[in-house]
C-alpha cells in the first residue's frame, strides 16, 4: 500500500488542481487529444475512485453523515428519473442515458471534493488558492490575446462564454480572501502588491468576458463577505482602491482596443432587452409541460414545444432545469440541501462571529454558495455542465465535517490561513 502522504501530495492534490483548471477554466483546450471537458470527466472519476480507496484503506472512521446520504440520494434520483421518463415519453434511450451519465459525473465531482475537504486533505486555503491562482493564469492568457483585437464585444476564453462568469467571480472572490488574510498576517508589502496585481487581472477578465450574471453574483458575494466575514470599517476604502485600479487598467486597454461594444452589454437598454428574453425563456421553461412531465421531468433536454414543433432553448437557470429535466422532486431536494447548508453555516457563524480569523474563512461557505446560486439563477447553463455548482457544493458540505476530525482549535488553524 502507498504511503498516505505520498498518496495525498503526489496523486490527490495534483489531480484536484487539474480538476479546477479543466472543470472551471478550460473546457475546450486540453492535451493528449482530449478536450478540457473530457479531461474533467476522467479526472472526476479518478478522484472519486481515489476517495473510495482512501475511505476504505486509510480512513479509520468509515462513516458518512445522514446529510451526505441525502445528497447522494439526490444525485441518484436525478440520474434515474430521466431514465424513467424515457419510457413514459418513448424518448431516444441513448440521449437520456448520456444525460444520466453526465449526472453521475457531477456526483463524482461533488463527492471527491466533499470527501477530501472533510478529511483535511484539501484544506480551505488550498481550495481557494487553487481557484485564485489558476484564475489568474487563465486571465493572463485572456488579456494577452485581447491586444491582437481591434474591437471587442466579448472575449472568448478557454471554455467559450457560458461557463466562465461563475469561475472568474469565484477567482476574484478568492483573491479578496487571500488579500485580506495577507493583511491580517501582516505579510510583506511585496506579497500584498502581488496579490493586488493578480486580483486586478482577474477582475478585468471577468469584465471582458461580458458575463453580467457573474458580475452580479460577485457584487452580491462581496456584500455578504463584508456583512458576515470581514465586517471592516475600511470596507469603503478597499472598494475605492479596487475601483481605482480597475478603472486605470480598463483605460489602458481602451487606449489600444475599442471596447464600446463591450460597454454596451452593461448598458440599461441592453440589460433590459436581455432581461425580457430571459423571463420569456423562464416562463416557457416553467409552464410548458403537463402534470406527468412535472413529476418525472421531460427527457428532451433542451427541446421545448409541442410534438412536431420542437425548439432548442437553454433555460439559463439550473433550478428551472432541474424541474424541467428531472422533475419537481429533484428541485425540492436540491432546494432543501441548499437551505440546510445555509442554516448550518449560520450556526457556525454564531459560534465564531467574534473570532475574525475563523469568521472570515467560514464566510467563504456562504459567499461561494451564493455566487454559484445567483449565477445559476441568472445564467446557469446545462445542469450537468455547471461544474462550479457541484464543486462548491462539495466544498461547503465537506467543510462542515472538518470539525469531526479535529482535536483542538490549533489543528483547525493549520487548515486555514
Amino acid at each position: 500500500m502507498l504511503d498516505e502522504r505520498f498518496f495525498i501530495n503526489v496523486i490527490v492534490k495534483p489531480l484536484f488542481v487539474f480538476l479546477i483548471y479543466f472543470g472551471l477554466y478550460s473546457r475546450t483546450f486540453g492535451f493528449f487529444g482530449y478536450s478540457g471537458g473530457m479531461l474533467s470527466v476522467y479526472i472526476s472519476f479518478s478522484l472519486f475512485i481515489f476517495s473510495l480507496l482512501h475511505f476504505f484503506f486509510y480512513n479509520k472512521e468509515l462513516v458518512l453523515t445522514q446529510f451526505t446520504w441525502i445528497i447522494c440520494l439526490f444525485f441518484f434520483f436525478s440520474g434515474v428519473t430521466p431514465l424513467l421518463s424515457a419510457f413514459i415519453f418513448n424518448a431516444p434511450p441513448t440521449l437520456v442515458l448520456r444525460f444520466s451519465i453526465e449526472t453521475a459525473v457531477t456526483f463524482f465531482m461533488f463527492f471527491s471534493v466533499y470527501y477530501f475537504v472533510r478529511e483535511g486533505i484539501i484544506s480551505p486555503k488550498f481550495f481557494l488558492y487553487s481557484i485564485a491562482i489558476l484564475g489568474f493564469l487563465v486571465s493572463v492568457q485572456l488579456l494577452v490575446n485581447i491586444f491582437d483585437m481591434v474591437r471587442v464585444r466579448r472575449v472568448r476564453t478557454l471554455s467559450g462564454l457560458n461557463y466562465m462568469g461563475n469561475s472568474f467571480a469565484m477567482a476574484v472572490f478568492s483573491w479578496i480572501v487571500i488579500m485580506y488574510y495577507a493583511n491580517i498576517n501582516k505579510e510583506r508589502s511585496l506579497i500584498k502588491w502581488i496579490n493586488y496585481f493578480c486580483f486586478i487581472f482577474t477582475v478585468l477578465s471577468l469584465l471582458l468576458t461580458g458575463t453580467r450574471g457573474g458580475l452580479v453574483a460577485l457584487v452580491f458575494g462581496v456584500i455578504l463577505f463584508q456583512a458576515f466575514g470581514i465586517k471592516s470599517k475600511k470596507f469603503n476604502k478597499y472598494v475605492f482602491i479596487s475601483l481605482i485600479g480597475i478603472f486605470f487598467s480598463i483605460l489602458l486597454i481602451a487606449i489600444n482596443v475599442d471596447l464600446s461594444l463591450l460597454f454596451s452589454r452593461y448598458s440599461y437598454a441592453d440589460i433590459s432587452r436581455m432581461a425580457g428574453i430571459r423571463f420569456e425563456i423562464f416562463y416557457l421553461s416553467l409552464f410548458d409541460y403537463s402534470i406527468t412531465e412535472l413529476v418525472f421531468g421531460r427527457p428532451d433536454l433542451y427541446l421545448f414545444g409541442d410534438s412536431g414543433v420542437e425548439r432548442a432553448i437553454n433555460s439559463h437557470n439550473i433550478f428551472l432545469g432541474y424541474i424541467r429535466y428531472n422533475g419537481i422532486f429533484s428541485f425540492i431536494l436540491i432546494s432543501l440541501i441548499l437551505f440546510f447548508i445555509i442554516s448550518k453555516y449560520l450556526i457556525i457563524y454564531k459560534l465564531h462571529k467574534n473570532n475574525e480569523r475563523f469568521r472570515v474563512i467560514e464566510s467563504t461557505i456562504l459567499v461561494l454558495i451564493s455566487i454559484v446560486m445567483i449565477y445559476a439563477l441568472l445564467s446557469g447553463g446545462r445542469i450537468t455542465r455547471s461544474f462550479a455548482f457541484y464543486i462548491v457544493l462539495g466544498f461547503a458540505v465537506g467543510y462542515f465535517e472538518i470539525f469531526r476530525n479535529l482535536n483542538s482549535y490549533e489543528d483547525y488553524k493549520k487548515l486555514i490561513f
